[in-house]
This record gives structure tokens, sequence and C-alpha cells, in this order.
């Protein structure tokens, strides 16, 4: 079955239930490799036309917007999948303080599944962000991170045979508050 389908799916029976046949069906370290390459370049398309608008709008001369555009593509292709690893990471300690018992690729592979399975809202509410205007893109933007964590919630319980989903989704809102409090709190250049 082809990618999206897995996705469409994962949707329809469940996010967990989908990440478990992953696994049994012996999901590795390339298969994790291979998720979160293509969920990060999915989100890198979803939210180009805002990138774009965020590079105009901050006086990049009209000459220099083509080359602003691809450096902000490649700093996110690198240093994403990246960014992302560190993050399963986390999320896997935190779960080892829970008790579970999942070993680190299955903490990788909870969260790249769960990025792969919100990129369908990602981009619809992209699509709706630039339809109804920036105005409208902190909203659609809380409401993707609620789906995203709910996702994650359910495979990382699953991944890692936790017991329950609140704890888990409390932990992981917990974890992604920390971070999204460190990154706003960096000096900007």
């Amino acid at each position: 079955m082809s990618l999206f389908g897995q996705i469409l799916v994962a949707w329809r029976h469940g996010w967990g239930r989908a990440l478990r046949r992953q696994i049994e069906a012996g999901a590795g370290e390339e298969r994790a490799l291979g998720w979160v390459m293509v969920a990060t370049v999915l989100l890198i398309a979803a939210q180009s036309p805002s990138t774009y608008r965020n590079i105009l709008a901050s006086g990049v001369p009209a000459e220099d917007l083509p080359a602003a555009m691809i450096m902000s593509i490649v700093f996110t292709l690198f240093l994403g999948p990246l960014t992302f690893y560190g993050i399963a990471a986390l999320a896997h300690i935190g779960a080892r303080l829970g008790g579970a018992k999942g070993p680190y690729l299955n903490a990788r592979l909870a969260l790249f599944w769960a990025l792969l399975c919100v990129t369908p809202l990602v981009l619809i509410t992209a699509v709706l962000g630039n339809l109804l205007g920036p105005s409208f893109d902190k909203p659609l933007q809380y409401f993707v991170l609620l789906g995203f964590l709910l996702i994650w919630s359910d495979t990382m319980t699953t991944a890692e045979s936790l017991k329950s989903r609140l704890y888990t989704g409390l932990a992981l809102s917990l974890i992604g508050a920390t971070l999204i409090a460190l990154v706003r709190n960096l000096p900007t250049v």
C-alpha cells in the first residue's frame, strides 16, 4: 500500500493502530528517516506561502527574494529532521520516566508517523489560510497543533506501551510548550 493510502487508513482506523502495524511489519530506522524527510518536505511546501509573505514583509529587496526563499527552505530541510530527532529523544526519555518499555526507535517512529499523519491537516489549513488571509493564520496553527498533539499522543502511547493517552498527551504538551518557550526566547540575529 502506498504511503498516502497508509495515512488514509490511519485517519480512518486510528493512528496508533496503523503505527502498531508498521512496527510489527518491521519498520526500522530507514523507514523513520524516510517518514521524517517526506513530512519535512510537505511541511515546507505548506508553509512556503506564509514564509514568502514573512520574507516580503521583512523588507528584503525584490531581487533577493528568491535567494532568501531558497535559503529558508534549505535551512529548514536540513535542520528540521535533526530537530525532530532531538524532540523524539526527549519524548522517549520522558516516556521512560513514565514507565515506557519501547526502544528509542519506537519514539522516533511515533513522532515521525504523527508528523506524517498531520500533514494533510497542515496542507488543508495552509490552503484555508491563504484563501482567508493572514489574520486566520494563528487560529489555524493552533488547530493544527492540537491535532498534532492528539495524533502524537496516540502514536506515542502505542509505540511506547504506555497506559494512559491522557497522561501521555499532557506530558507531550509540556514538552511542546517548553520547546516553544525556548524557541521564542532565542536571540534574533
